[in-house]
């Protein structure tokens, strides 16, 4: 549970820059627009696979990205959540928003007080969103990357 939650914050974290290759850039470049939904996600640290999740069929297997063609993205983030009155777990929305730049190949996220942004490459049909971070546990730093695979 706590490799997802990592998972999940590390995604939450992520997202995206879209890294076309220069042929036929103005066919690649229409292909970012549209919603783009979770697919897979793995988390490298000291670039060693601490693990993946496959959302296929979950909750957070919902969750996508909206690319507009003018560079704004809506960002709907699911997630199972406890509900105490009813002693069970829902599938709980929550809207965020961001933008894309194609000159740069970022796409920036804005969740409440947060903003990341995360590379973007296109492999096939897929688009893999990467973030890279520092962090601190128990005063040991490591290299946290995370990689995710979406399609639409």
């Amino acid at each position: 549970m706590k490799k997802l939650l990592l998972i999940v914050f590390s995604i939450s974290l992520t997202l995206s820059m879209i890294n076309c290759s220069s042929n036929d850039r103005d066919d690649e470049t229409k292909n970012y627009v549209g919603k783009w939904y979770f697919k897979k996600a793995s988390v490298y640290i000291d670039g060693d696979l601490d693990g993946t999740n496959d959302f296929t069929g979950t909750c957070e297997g919902k969750s996508y990205f909206d690319i507009k063609s003018d560079g704004n993205v809506d960002y709907a983030n699911y997630s199972n959540q406890y509900i105490v009155t009813t002693n069970n777990y829902e599938c709980q929305l929550k809207n965020h928003s961001g933008s894309y730049n194609d000159s740069t190949k970022k796409l920036k996220l804005i969740q409440g007080n947060d903003v990341t942004e995360s590379n973007v490459e296109f492999v096939g049909s897929e688009m893999q969103l990467t973030y890279e971070t520092t962090q601190t546990f128990n005063n040991v730093t490591v290299k946290v990357k995370s990689v995710l695979i979406l399609n639409k």
